[in-house]
């Protein structure tokens, strides 16, 4: 294997580790964001529109 593999191998194992980490923190901060809106009522009784533009 010459050096310019080697080196693109590593560049790409760094990059997939990189790309896991994130996927790995995105998901976290889906079920947070998923969770956040549990405890609003479901209905809007008094609750005036935002007027239109």
């Amino acid at each position: 294997m010459g050096r310019l593999a080697r080196v693109a191998l590593v560049i790409g194992a760094a990059a997939a580790a990189y790309g896991a980490r994130l996927w790995r923190e995105n998901s976290a901060g889906k079920d947070v964001w998923a969770t956040a809106t549990d405890d609003l009522p479901e209905d809007a009784d008094g609750v005036e529109p935002a007027p239109e533009d």
